[in-house]
């Protein structure tokens, strides 16, 4: 009996251990690489964010990485994502931020006829951090619409992101924090 209650113990530690991955993505990349390390980075950061899993970090180069028409980056769960990297960073500690933004390392994402980045049902926290995102435009959270969940932002620009919508009331141009949710803002 003191075996199979080991066992079940050592399943159950298994089962409920969180993946802690990194990915890495370079916008300027042209070739769309896995995502693995920086010298294959992958270019496309939601099928990255789609990959992810819970506790997972997502590390963003220096670029321009539009939603597309009418898309929003659509955020997960528990999956960090820190941008203004200058491609070599592992750690979130070997990232200098000031050092890469004075350097021309800027991370920026573009919504395009939706909200830039979109949160729903979200149940475990996330981090934002580095990322400028701009034109937005939905009729609810043309930034940011977060509708669902606890998010972190830190050092992040909002700018040119509007919330219209011609047939009924608009709100939230920068962000809209819907329902149960909640944001916490530093430095942005």
């Amino acid at each position: 009996m003191k075996h199979l209650l080991l066992f079940i113990s050592a399943i159950f530690v298994v089962i409920t251990l969180q993946a802690q991955n990194k990915w890495f993505v370079n916008p300027q990349s042209s070739i769309d690489y896995n995502g693995y390390n920086w010298s294959q980075p992958a270019n496309n950061l939601q099928e990255v964010i789609n990959k992810a899993s819970l506790g997972d970090t997502i590390f963003v180069s220096g670029g321009t990485l539009p939603a597309g028409s009418g898309s929003s980056f659509t955020l997960k769960s528990g999956v960090n994502i820190y941008g203004s990297c200058n491609g070599t960073e592992t750690t979130l500690t070997d990232r200098n931020l000031a050092a890469n933004l004075a350097a021309g390392d800027t991370t920026i994402i573009g919504g395009f006829g939706a909200s830039t980045l979109y949160t729903s049902d979200v149940i475990n926290s996330y981090t934002i951090d580095g990322l400028v995102i701009e034109n937005g435009n939905s009729p609810q959270g043309g930034g940011l619409y977060n509708a669902g969940g606890t998010i972190h932002l830190y050092n992040c620009i909002f700018r040119n992101n509007t919330a219209i919508n011609l047939s009924a009331t608009a709100v939230g141009g920068g962000i809209l924090n819907g329902g149960s949710s909640t944001i916490t803002l530093v430095n942005c």
